[in-house]
């Protein structure tokens, strides 16, 4: 919860208190800070000893994460424009 917190801040201040001057700049600090969170992510992996014991694990958990965001994605996507496109047909 105060992941999502600190994001809404984020956006918050990048819409009405960021300068636009300083965009370019804000790309490059996101850019090199990425770069870094994945590089101690892989620190962190790299200094895991049952690493290879729970690589499947991980996988499974890689698979759901990515597999149910997406059903839920087209079927949200589907039932709005099923529902939207049939009322527009419907009106005309």
């Amino acid at each position: 919860m105060q992941t999502i917190l600190w994001m809404c801040l984020g956006v918050a201040v990048g819409k009405w208190l960021f300068p636009r001057k300083w965009a370019g700049n804000n790309s490059k600090l996101q850019t090199a800070l990425t770069l870094l969170m994945i590089f101690t992510m892989g620190l962190s992996l790299g200094s895991d000893e049952d690493l290879l014991h729970s690589l499947t694990t991980m996988g499974g958990d890689s698979i759901l994460f990515c597999l149910i965001p997406m059903a839920a994605s087209v079927l949200v996507v589907y039932l709005v424009t099923h529902l939207w496109f049939d009322r527009k047909r419907g009106g005309q």
